[in-house]
């Protein structure tokens, strides 16, 4: 995950308890930046992929926003320049997919809409962007449908790239419209790259049936 977990309540607590046991909808989660540490480590290792650290403490700060980062968003999206070395295979990918909703199962959420950016994750080993959209979707759906937890993807497209990628990534998502996919998204570095190159992108999408969130 992009952010260190702070204990602000004590998980031995009898309000920790009730929290987690509280059903839950979490409506932003990104696939990407929440990729299991010892996940990230065993991948690496497994694959040769360069890495600041090999273990858990070393890397975390390397990965995600911590106490002594400073607030800011660019600080934020830079933990995803390492992150997404990481989606070299299939089964990576995957492997990625089914982790997130069991997780998020285990925190007891019943309703995630989970974000993700196909371009990038088909950029590491130039994947077919049908075949990662499709091994992401049925790992989720089957997962997801197996821990009794209701997930819908947003197909993420990011500012700094270009309107014709943008468009792809809609069409992509128009093509799995009520087969898993129920939105797009427009994510990234919101400084110096504005919203209105994607307009008319999002005005198609809209007209098609999808969700969308800016």
């Amino acid at each position: 995950m992009a952010f260190e977990v702070t204990d602000a309540i004590q998980r031995d607590s009898e309000t920790w308890r009730a929290l987690k046991a509280m059903p839950k909808i979490e409506l932003h989660r990104h696939l990407e930046g929440s990729i299991r540490l010892d996940t990230l480590v065993e991948v690496a290792k497994q694959h040769d992929i360069p890495l600041p650290a090999y273990d858990v403490e070393g890397l975390r700060p390397h990965v995600q926003v911590t106490r002594d980062d400073p607030p800011t968003h660019q600080r934020f999206l830079s933990k995803f320049s390492i992150l997404r070395q990481f989606f070299v295979a299939e089964e990576v990918i995957r492997r990625v997919a089914c982790e997130v909703v069991e997780d998020a199962a285990a925190d007891n959420i019943r309703y995630m809409e989970l974000r993700f950016t196909p371009f990038a994750l088909a950029k590491c080993m130039d994947f077919p962007l049908a075949d990662v959209m499709t091994w992401v979707n049925e790992t989720v759906s089957e997962t997801a449908s197996k821990l009794g937890i209701h997930v819908g993807l947003i197909v993420a497209m990011n500012r700094h790239e270009s309107v014709a990628i943008g468009e792809q990534m809609m069409r992509l998502a128009v093509d799995f419209l009520g087969r898993g996919v129920t939105a797009v998204d427009l994510c990234g570095n919101e400084a110096g790259y504005p919203a209105d190159a994607f307009t008319s992108i999002f005005l198609e999408a809209h007209q098609a049936g999808l969700g969308v969130t800016v």
